[in-house]
């Protein structure tokens, strides 16, 4: 049996760190929408060349994998993949917009992007699965964003947040010297941010009564045309 080529060789690891991660993998000749929500197809033709995998959940394109040689410098593939998600076939692309997640891999080192970033930039993963996490919290954050947890809290594509009574110069500086302490009520009503809260029953709210209270507060939208100022925001 003849020795597989290095990028063949890329799309066997590829195609089974796909399938460990629940994906179902499709030829594009033997697509099949109703196999599964969640399809990885393969070898679509586009304009100037073919876009090794297609992500697809629920019927609808959410990102391309470009699979290249254990060796290739990935962070130079990133504009081969963009292109070939911006050319999908019409039937295959999108009605809400541009594809959202972008993957470059070797099979053994994989680098992902989600272009609704403010500002995407590729990272490393270890499998290929949309994370879910909107932000993250970190305690004792002074202490807990180095070595092995540092690797953890960068896998995921999320916004991070960190508590901390003593902060040092680096734990600012991770935070890219962004202070939750210098955001205040000026700027979450000029981000839209704001949160109106109002006084309610415990009982309301699905909690027990309180030696100290019968009362807790909700958290919720502003209504429109409301002229009362706020109690706070959150």
């Amino acid at each position: 049996m003849p020795e597989l080529a290095p990028e063949a060789r890329a799309r066997e690891q590829i195609d089974a760190l796909l399938i460990a991660a629940g994906w179902t993998l499709q030829d594009y000749t033997r697509f099949d929408a109703s196999a599964s929500r969640s399809i990885a197809l393969r070898e679509i033709p586009v304009s100037g060349g073919r876009c090794d995998y297609l992500l697809l959940i629920d019927r609808s394109p959410v990102g391309v994998i470009e699979a290249k040689k254990v060796g290739t410098t990935l962070s130079m593939v990133a504009k081969q993949s963009a292109y070939y998600g911006s050319n999908l076939p019409e039937f295959l692309q999108r009605s809400t917009g541009p594809l959202p997640f972008y993957y470059e891999s070797t099979g053994i080192e994989t680098f992902f992007r989600d272009q609704r970033d403010p500002e995407p930039r590729s990272r490393r993963l270890f499998a290929f699965h949309i994370e879910t996490f909107d932000f993250i919290v970190t305690d004792e954050c002074h202490r807990s964003i180095y070595n092995l947890w540092r690797q953890v809290l960068e896998y995921f594509d999320a916004f991070l947040i960190g508590l901390t009574a003593t902060p040092s110069k680096q734990t600012i500086g991770f935070f890219e010297q962004n202070l939750v302490t210098e955001y205040n009520h000026e700027r979450a009503v000029a981000d839209g941010r704001q949160r109106w809260l109002r006084r309610v029953p415990h009982q309301d709210a699905g909690h027990r009564p309180r030696r100290h209270g019968r009362e807790g507060f909700l958290c919720g939208q502003a209504p429109q045309g409301d002229p009362r100022p706020p109690l706070g925001a959150a």
